[in-house]
């Protein structure tokens, strides 16, 4: 999937790229593992970036926008 630039935000859509496309990261973030021991109440920016990697690998030929990323590391 590719990424709508919101903004300013071409430089993290690029790291976002590069993220969800390293496997190592990518494998244990979908198994679950983090997110069954995320003990963070608020804004957890791994949760978050497993749920894109996790639209992102599903939405292809899509655009995405990384809204929630966004919002919170403003």
């Amino acid at each position: 999937a590719g990424l709508r630039n919101l903004g300013n935000t071409c430089f993290l859509n690029s790291v976002l790229q590069c993220l969800t496309y390293t496997e190592p990261l990518a494998a244990y973030l979908q198994s679950g593992k983090h997110q069954n021991s995320c003990r963070k109440a608020g804004f957890c920016a791994l949760c978050a970036i497993q749920k894109h990697i996790s639209r992102a690998l599903q939405a292809t030929g899509r655009i995405l926008e990384p809204k929630d990323l966004v919002s919170n590391l403003r």
